[in-house]
């Protein structure tokens, strides 16, 4: 089974050694779909019938990822390891931080704008 978690934050970035206007500082409305997968919980108990506590998901982000990214420049925040804050840099960075953080997540995709996005996977 597959469930996903939609996440949203609003960040500037640049990409320094871009030929384009992506060069130069500028923002956007961020989103990802979050991607866990694994077995349906049968035993009986707070997760029983889900795959995953999405209020775990939804913390995680809240606690950990969200201050890395809302409001601020992901030049600045994100580690040297996903520098160029590029879309696929981005979502490889929220599937990393995820799992390091247990989660069974095999696929995120991030979107930049309407009509570009990235997708790291497990």
């Amino acid at each position: 089974m597959q469930v996903t978690r939609r996440i949203r934050w609003e960040a500037a970035h640049y990409l320094p050694n871009h030929d384009g206007p992506c060069a130069r500082m500028h923002g956007h409305s961020w989103s990802a779909e979050v991607v866990v997968e694994g077995e349906v919980d049968t035993k009986p108990g707070p997760t029983e019938g889900m795959v995953v506590d999405m209020g775990q998901l939804a913390a995680h982000f809240r606690d950990n990822l969200e201050p890395l990214l809302d409001h601020r420049c992901l030049n600045d925040t994100l580690p040297p390891a996903f520098q160029p804050p590029s879309t696929e840099n981005v979502a490889a960075w929220l599937l990393s931080e995820y799992q390091a953080a247990g989660f069974p997540v095999v696929r995120v995709t991030v979107r930049e704008t309407e009509n570009q996005t990235a997708t790291a996977t497990a």
